[in-house]
């Protein structure tokens, strides 16, 4: 019986080829898993991806278990309380092996990304005191209809009274993707996320993360009879947009830009550098002076008629490719 998973540091040559069978060789320096201790959830043995992102600066275990926010302890609490329930007494719980959202920052770009940490418990082993009685019928009734209230389980069943050994599997996928989308949706069912500061501020700082650049600025172009209006972040801007002393301008102003470009092309168009673009019109000068130089501009469509324009703006050239221009065209039918 190893208590101490300290230990095991020194042994970590006979460590790696024993947990071949779990963590192959041919996926372990891309995998993003570790084998953690089966009811404190320590980690003692994970691959590179899982030390750089969950482990390195105390991401992971902020301290021990006793240490952490209440609804993460009592999350694993539960996840303890389904083992036992499904192991010793038989009562299939569908939670078990449910998947949970974790949030981590990127170390180079300071923003959020989104995990999904699947557990596998298939190498946990639960042992039972000699002399432990079956639950009722009536016990079973209850815990049933009260499965995930920690109060009613502990009343049922002592911890201390089993024994786990072995260890759990935990995997992560990255889902930030789907989870901003899903969040983007959410957000502009309400009409005053683009027509407030607050909203379009929040829409542009999902747009960061879903592009994983911090200093990604966004705006909308609504067309209006022979008007634009601009809708963008005037609040919290790393560079200025297009207009920033108006958000309403003549079409004609816009004759001959990458903007009217775009529309008329019905498709999005992908500017490496704005700087380099011979033959600017004055307002392509102005977002140049503004500091305006990669950009990415998606026709805004609704029953085949074009009403606006989204763009992506950065202020590096060459910042935004052919991913980032298949990315967008992901996001434009949200907005």
């Amino acid at each position: 019986v190893i208590k101490d998973i300290s230990i095991l540091n020194k042994f970590h040559e006979v460590l790696r080829p024993l947990m071949s069978a779990v963590f192959p060789p041919a996926t372990f320096n891309t995998e993003i898993a570790g084998a953690l201790t089966p009811c404190t959830f320590e980690p003692f043995f994970v691959t590179p991806q899982f030390q750089k992102l969950f482990i390195d600066g105390d991401r992971f275990l902020k301290g021990s278990f006793s240490q952490e926010d209440e609804a993460a302890r009592d999350g694993k609490l539960l996840k303890i309380y389904f083992l036992i329930l499904e192991r010793i007494y038989n009562i299939n719980v569908d939670g078990l092996d449910n998947a949970t959202i974790r949030i981590v920052t990127d170390e180079k770009t300071g923003l959020d990304r989104y995990f999904r940490i699947i557990p596998d418990f298939q190498f946990v082993d639960i042992k039972a005191p000699s002399n432990l009685e079956d639950l009722s019928d009536k016990d079973r009734f209850v815990i049933e209809e009260n499965i995930t209230d920690l109060n009613i389980l502990q009343k049922y069943i002592q911890l201390e009274n089993f024994q786990f050994t072995g260890f759990t599997i935990v995997r992560a996928m990255d889902v930030t993707e789907s989870e901003v989308m899903s969040a983007l949706e959410k957000d502009l069912v309400d009409e005053q996320s683009i027509f407030s500061c607050d909203g379009i501020k929040l829409l542009e700082s999902r747009l960061q993360v879903l592009f994983k650049r911090p200093d990604l600025a966004v705006g909308i172009g609504a067309l209006q009879g022979d008007q634009v209006m601009i809708i963008k972040n005037d609040c919290n801007s790393n560079i200025n947009c297009l207009f920033s002393n108006s958000h309403h301008i003549n079409l004609d102003e816009v004759q001959g830009s990458v903007w009217m470009q775009a529309i008329e092309q019905e498709r999005t168009l992908r500017i490496a550098d704005l700087r380099e673009k011979p033959d600017q019109v004055p307002t392509e000068q102005q977002a140049v002076s503004a500091g305006i130089r990669s950009m990415l501009l998606s026709p805004l469509s609704y029953q085949g008629e074009i009403i606006g324009l989204l763009e992506v703006l950065t202020c590096k050239p060459n910042d935004l490719g052919p991913i980032e221009a298949m990315l967008i065209e992901q996001v434009t039918p949200i907005f």
